[in-house]
């Protein structure tokens, strides 16, 4: 006798077939059925095929689950449902705030082992980044809420929001959530980010570069590598002085998180830079700088470059490291 199969899973399963044929009037009917299901996990998977597909026609569908599950939060344990409803009218596009705004304010806090959690955290988020979608003219009110929010999810949604607010008020806020602190990195990082892309790049880069010797190691390379990602043009010189200043300091975390902000450029000058270091009598600054390009190498002209440098030092450490960046990287050299 064949084990029975869990219901609940044979009708996730079944919310596949809807990619078959997207937008038939046999995908729809699937989905439909899956949106009002009784099973948050089942109305989650729907969501995510609903907002995956593109399916526009279904967002009522979409909107009356989430808010059968906001009257009900017991029936929607983790959020799961109304987060992936949020995540998938984000996707979207939907232009009404109504569902934003309220996950947006929405707590749920459910029984954990010895207290509670709330679990409507990512949903708060999240509705943040959806509700800058609607141009909604008290968002930054609802932004300043969350930045303040207990919960870490909240206030990443919070500060990615402001970053894709494209607002100078949004930077202002930024600004005075860096200067406030947050006990997590990642909201910090996520803030540095956020900055570097809505201030001009010389004020952005000048404001994150205090951050570079603000005695924290950890938010120090937060705004070190936020810096490199941005692509900013102002951010090499930063961090070649922040480079300088760190010579001969115990922080050798830090200046190793410096170069690869300097590879993660991807600037002419910055590799020029990085290179130098290589070809440079510092062993130490020279192995910085070949593990900070390393994953840069699968370039023929700056593989050619780094290992013509590499092999007129001479330095059997030095080559060693070279051929072990390209192993690492999973780089060929035919």
């Amino acid at each position: 006798m064949s084990p029975r199969k869990d219901p609940v899973e044979e009708k996730r399963s079944r919310l596949n077939d809807a990619r078959e044929s997207p937008g038939s009037e046999g995908s729809l009917a699937i989905l439909r059925a899956g949106l009002a299901d009784r099973v948050s996990i089942v109305v989650a998977r729907a969501a995510d095929l609903v907002g995956e597909l593109g399916i526009t026609t279904l967002v009522p569908e979409m909107i009356a689950a989430f808010d059968r599950f906001l009257v009900d939060p017991s029936k929607d344990k983790g959020c799961l449902a109304k987060t992936a409803i949020v995540e998938a009218l984000t996707r979207l596009e939907h232009p009404d705030p109504e569902v934003f705004l309220a996950g947006i304010r929405h707590v749920q806090r459910e029984p954990v082992w010895g207290g509670s959690e709330d679990t409507a955290a990512w949903l708060r988020g999240l509705s943040a980044i959806g509700l800058v979608g609607c141009d909604h003219p008290r968002l930054p009110t609802h932004l300043v809420d969350l930045l303040a929010d207990r919960e870490k999810p909240a206030r990443l949604g919070a500060a990615r929001a402001l970053g894709g607010l494209g607002r100078p008020e949004g930077a202002l806020l930024i600004r005075l959530k860096l200067l406030h602190g947050d006990p997590e990195i990642e909201v910090l990082s996520e803030c540095f980010h956020a900055l570097l892309s809505l201030e001009p790049p010389s004020e952005a880069a000048a404001f994150v570069a205090r951050f570079l010797d603000c005695g924290d190691e950890t938010i120090a390379e937060a705004a070190a590598l936020a810096l490199g990602e941005s692509r900013n043009p102002q951010a090499l010189e930063v961090l070649k002085r922040s480079w300088e200043r760190s010579r001969g300091s115990p922080g050798r975390s830090f200046r190793r998180v410096l170069l690869v902000a300097m590879a993660v450029l991807r600037t002419g000058p910055a590799t020029e830079f990085l290179v130098s270091l290589v070809s440079g009598e510092s062993t130490e600054s020279a192995q910085g700088a070949l593990s900070a390009l390393g994953p840069f190498l699968y370039n023929d002209e700056l593989r050619e470059r780094v290992r013509a440098v590499v092999a007129a030092k001479e330095d059997s450490s030095l080559l060693e490291l070279y051929e072990s960046e390209l192993r690492r990287n999973r780089i060929s050299v035919e």
